[in-house]
């Protein structure tokens, strides 16, 4: 699994067991790239997607989303 943010890529060594940790491990890889000043605090500034076998771009939004997209992958 991969993070791709404004400057960079980074591999996920452990693939997270749900939506809520990926969504952890995302917050602590961007943290450093946002603004403050444009962030509001109830909303995500990022997005969750897996490609799947029809090479369209899926969003993931709960647990049974990442399962699918493991399932995929």
């Amino acid at each position: 699994m991969k993070v791709q943010s404004l400057s960079k890529t980074k591999r996920l060594r452990e693939v997270p067991e749900t939506f809520e940790a990926l969504k952890n491990q995302i917050e602590t890889i961007i943290k450093d790239e946002r603004d403050p000043n444009t962030i509001v605090p109830s909303q995500r500034d990022y997005h969750i997607k897996y490609q799947d076998g029809d090479d369209e771009m899926i969003n993931v939004s709960d647990d049974d989303d990442l399962q699918t997209a493991f399932d995929v992958a």
